[in-house]
């Protein structure tokens, strides 16, 4: 990246240079949360200002991998008329973002079922948050908690799913297909699983023999041997 000028570059131009990019490393990071609202200032050492003077042109990168937030150094290159040895100086940028972010209202027990009046929509400081939060209520509610959640805190993805339409231990029907024969048969769950995802079941038959197969609906795992 870079601010390029004829006759010398100025602070603005550097800073206008810079923020796009902050800005969407930023946004990229906490993409999950709503209503971002984020502001960036940069500091220049004193030197800068005659540097730039006689500059033509300034680079700078920003590292991919970075969300930006607090305070940041970020090294600038200045190229001047015939400088065959570009000056390096050490910006300081301070980042802060805001936005809406979902918490739990009380605690939230492993395995309970997220209903409206246990989240609630709140609006503040998002720096040093996870990333994995959520900015609508609509992206937890109905969820199932995986673990426990503490009131007042930020919801994760990595603490909700989908409520499994089968759970460990469920007795379904397992509809096996293999070359044209098919059969169906009692089997046993053998972990959760919502439609769509593939289990482990045990066939309730006296070679309870334990086969892989996709959840159809809350009764039935359908198993197909394709050779």
């Amino acid at each position: 990246m870079s601010a390029t000028a004829v006759h010398g570059v100025t602070l603005k131009q550097v800073t206008d240079a810079l923020r796009p990019g902050i800005e969407k490393s930023v946004r990229k990071y906490y993409e999950r949360y709503s209503s971002l609202n984020i502001q960036v200032r940069v500091a220049y050492p004193e030197q800068i200002g005659s540097v730039l003077e006689k500059a033509t042109t300034v680079n700078f990168s920003l590292a991919s991998y970075s969300n930006y937030t607090g305070r940041s150094v970020i090294p600038v290159q200045v190229i001047g008329q015939n400088q065959q040895v570009p000056s390096v100086v050490k910006v300081i940028v301070d980042v802060d973002v805001s936005g809406n972010m979902v918490v739990a209202a009380d605690t939230i027990a492993k395995g309970q079922v997220i209903e409206p009046g246990n989240v609630i929509l709140v609006s503040g400081m998002l720096n040093g948050q996870p990333k994995n939060g959520f900015g609508s209520l609509s992206g937890v509610i109905g969820k199932e908690s995986v673990t426990v959640i503490p009131g007042e805190s930020i919801i994760t993805q990595t603490q909700i799913r989908e409520v499994p339409v089968v759970r460990r231990g469920d007795v379904v029907t397992v509809d096996y297909q293999n070359r044209g024969i098919e059969l169906r048969v009692p089997g046993s769950v053998l972990e959760d699983g919502k439609i769509g995802d593939r289990v482990k079941v045990r066939l309730r038959l006296e070679s309870a023999k334990i086969m892989e197969g996709e959840v159809v609906n809350s009764s039935t795992v359908r198993v197909r041997i394709i050779r």
